[in-house]
């Protein structure tokens, strides 16, 4: 009777342990794919007094951005919309795109042209449906000198494109 007991607990433990959701952030999804931008909170620490703080964009009408990555490594994006010819109306977009790389929970793109390359965590989530992207950026303001001073953390919400 106690061995039927204790089976039964061990049968109820893995029935619970395997009925339960796993984490859904997670790395191992892939970030190929159509990306449009959610929004962007930059959170600025200053380094005179420790002062903090926070601004978030969302996408606009004139203000969005898609971002697409191949599965060759390399990446497009699309920034739009702004008035670059001066007409009135931002209706203007810039596109360009370079190289990528991911590997245990961080991304390093580079532009093409530039021969500066930037590093940022990722996480993806909701099924791999939802890419946050984060940077820390050590020397963030740059004043009338020339200068750079502050840092910030930068936090990047992005869904894939259906």
């Amino acid at each position: 009777m106690k061995l039927l007991k204790n089976i039964s607990y061990l049968l109820f433990i893995a029935l619970f342990l395997s009925s339960c959701d796993s984490d859904d952030d997670s790395v191992s999804g892939s970030l190929v794919g159509q990306w449009n931008w959610v929004s962007t909170t930059t959170t600025v620490t200053d380094d005179d007094d420790g002062s903090v703080s926070e601004q978030t964009s969302v996408p606009t009408e004139d203000n969005n951005w898609t971002l697409t990555f191949n599965d060759n490594n390399t990446f497009t994006q699309i920034i739009c919309c702004y008035d670059d010819d001066d007409d009135g109306y931002n209706d203007d977009y810039e596109q360009n795109g370079g190289t990528w790389f991911a590997e245990s929970g961080m991304l390093t793109m580079s532009a093409d042209g530039d021969d500066t390359s930037f590093e940022l965590d990722y996480v993806l989530s909701n099924e791999s449906n939802t890419l946050t992207m984060t940077q820390y950026v050590d020397a963030f303001n740059e004043d009338d000198d020339g200068n750079w001073s502050n840092s910030a953390v930068v936090v990047i919400i992005l869904n894939r494109s259906e």
